[in-house]
């Protein structure tokens, strides 16, 4: 159906009588169903408002006052719903010096998102995220301003910065004292291997085959240790970003392992058997 506005208008002839009658009619189908849309548009906007749970506070960007905020942004700033009338947002918010700018791009409707922090009515700090926008209501241009409490977050942060830092910390401590152990392994290594060394030429010929095989595995295992100590030194300094993988032989793997179990093999009579094995 179309709303349709009649309105009639006599004409007066001789005698004070119509002489005619005007007839005039306006469709108000669209501008009925216009302002139809708009009220549903503000009733669904300040449905939104009231039951958002991210504090929301219109501020008029010329004076800084506040025009309107819901409930949840009373229970953010401590303060009751009354009050919140006379809290200037400018003043509750640590944003920065650039406060000033992020207000004015907001106005001119490019949007601003960022990182702040809320005093509320007792002094207490909040972390907020905080998104700015233009809104219109009744021809003023306003901006919105939409707070997430995220302090649970920014704390969770705060803490895994923290264990990072220590782990760092940690992580150049261990340098340090795997640099001090290599070097402090190093000189009694040199000293029995130079030793052994010793004792294989200058009483050459008093040791049988036997004992010059277990010179040689003394020498070689002080050989193997003086370069695990190395290893250990290069392990200890590198980091995830400098570790390349690559295939590796555990045949190799497996031959220095028995080699390092040699004199405990010998002792009890055992064997190990490399058999094929593909490459890792």
């Amino acid at each position: 159906p179309r709303r349709i506005l009649h309105r009639w208008t006599g004409v007066t002839g001789t005698r004070d009588r119509w002489s005619a009658v005007l007839v005039s009619s306006v469709d108000l189908t669209e501008q009925i169903r216009s302002e139809a849309r708009v009220h549903e548009a503000e009733e669904r906007y300040r449905s939104l408002f009231e039951q958002s749970s991210s504090a929301i506070v219109v501020v008029d960007p010329t004076t800084g006052d506040t025009v309107q905020a819901n409930a949840a942004a009373a229970q953010l700033f401590g303060v009751s719903r009354d009050e919140m009338a006379s809290v200037r947002l400018i003043d509750r918010l640590e944003m920065g010096d650039d406060a000033a700018e992020r207000v004015v791009r907001a106005v001119r409707s490019e949007g601003e998102r960022f990182d702040a922090r809320v005093i509320n009515a007792l002094g207490a700090a909040r972390d907020v995220l905080v998104a700015l926008r233009r809104v219109e209501f009744g021809g003023r241009r306003l901006v919105q301003a939409q707070l997430a409490d995220v302090s649970d977050r920014a704390r969770t942060a705060r803490a895994l910065a923290d264990v990072v830092a220590d782990l760092e910390q940690r992580n150049a401590e261990l340098k340090r004292f795997a640099y001090f152990v290599s070097h402090d392994l190093h000189e009694p290594l040199r000293m029995v291997a130079g030793f052994v060394q010793l004792l294989s030429e200058r009483y050459a010929a008093r040791l049988d085959d036997r004992a010059r095989e277990y010179v040689g595995f003394a020498l070689d295992g002080v050989t193997r240790m003086d370069t695990m100590i190395d290893d250990l030194l290069v392990y200890s300094r590198a980091t995830s970003r400098e570790m390349t993988a690559r295939p590796l032989d555990p045949r190799r793997s497996l031959q220095v392992a028995a080699q390092n179990l040699q004199g405990l093999l010998d002792s009890s009579g055992g064997t190990v058997t490399i058999g094929s094995l593909p490459p890792v």
